[in-house]
């Protein structure tokens, strides 16, 4: 549905808008439904042993990792479902400094007796953030 890249700083949250216009109408859903989204996390090019943890924006971070890695200049993928703020929004946490990849593949809904509870999925992968070791937004 939607893919995003973004150069992540050691001990930091990053603020992510997972739920976009284009991920609902990808997925034919209303953005105000979404509760959670199915995405794959990827990191690449790390500095060092570490983890990251994404969650819903706004909310305590939680003691669950979402990806672990074990060595510096790694490349590891994880797919995790994970719930989202009232706007659509998430954080990430990473013990260390890295290169994410999120790429969105479907969002759960709720408010539509055809959908409630259900991934919906699009046939189109979309990338929503891409963020260079650079720091700049792709």
């Amino acid at each position: 549905m939607t893919q995003t890249s973004t150069h992540l700083k050691a001990d930091a949250i990053t603020y992510v808008a997972a739920v976009t216009g284009e991920v609902a109408a990808a997925a034919g859903v209303d953005a105000r439904d979404v509760t959670a989204v199915a995405m794959h996390a990827t990191v690449t090019q790390t500095s060092g042993k570490g983890f990251l943890t994404v969650y819903p924006a706004g909310t305590e971070r939680p003691l669950a990792s979402t990806l672990n890695w074990m060595y510096s200049n790694h490349t590891i993928g994880n797919l995790a479902a994970v719930p989202v703020d009232s706007g659509g929004n998430i954080e990430v946490y990473s013990l260390q400094e890295t290169q994410l990849i999120i790429d969105i593949q479907g969002v759960f809904v709720e408010g539509n007796e055809s959908a409630a509870g259900r991934l919906m999925l699009s046939s189109t992968p979309t990338r929503i953030h891409d963020f260079p070791a650079s720091g700049r937004h792709r």
